[in-house]
């Protein structure tokens, strides 16, 4: 078997109840004797508790997610199959990834920012700079789990769309002047620069071998 061979089931509990367990020993770590504590203004109090509320109510959002989401965060994932979730570079090996995900399901009922929380606090792996990608699980013959990012098809459609969205918005107000309507009246068309109204069929067609 691989030597990132992807761990599932109660892995990821484990290791997230971990990381909770080691910020409480740091927080505690840091205090003083009780000779040497000395009496805060209310008003920082106030703010160190406001900072724990959201503290804790975020991390009762990512148990959330993780008690509704707990079937396919422990499920077998399939080969060759599409998932929403975190992947990471292993430079050394030219590979990248497998790392976690989430069900569709899930990923629209959460906002993102705590979507991508809960992958990272329930991965196995450290992302140093994690994105929530569209993967193509992609199993190795010696086990590991592997992901084809997809996501970046999608930026490119996206960005390429706008420059043609861009496009007929300008034909369309060419159109309209009193030139390219009087024009189309006298020919039954308009102008040769405003009869193509581009589309997003053939917009990646640069990208075509």
């Amino acid at each position: 078997m691989g030597f990132y061979l992807y761990i599932q089931k109660h892995a990821y509990i484990h290791i997230y109840k971990a990381k909770r367990v080691v910020k409480m020993v740091d927080l505690y770590s840091d205090s003083s004797d009780a000779d040497e504590l000395v009496m805060m203004d209310s008003d920082v109090e106030t703010d160190s508790e406001d900072e724990f509320d959201i503290a804790d109510e975020l991390e009762y959002e990512i148990d959330n997610i993780y008690r509704e989401d707990d079937f396919h965060m422990e499920s077998t994932k399939i080969d060759q199959t599409y998932y929403i979730g975190l992947c990471n570079t292993y430079l050394s090996r030219n590979t990248i990834l497998f790392v976690n995900s989430i069900s569709n399901r899930s990923f629209f009922r959460h906002p993102y920012q705590n979507v991508l929380t809960y992958l990272k606090e329930y991965s196995i792996f450290h992302c140093s700079r994690p994105k929530i990608e569209i993967m193509k699980l992609n199993v190795l013959p010696n086990g590991t789990y592997s992901a084809l990012v997809k996501t970046h098809w999608l930026r490119l459609i996206q960005r390429h769309w706008k420059k043609v969205f861009a496009r007929r918005k300008l034909i369309f107000r060419k159109r309209r002047l009193p030139g390219s309507q009087l024009y189309n009246q006298c020919h039954g068309k308009y102008p040769s620069d405003l009869r193509y109204l581009p589309t997003i069929h053939g917009m990646l067609s640069n990208y075509a071998t």
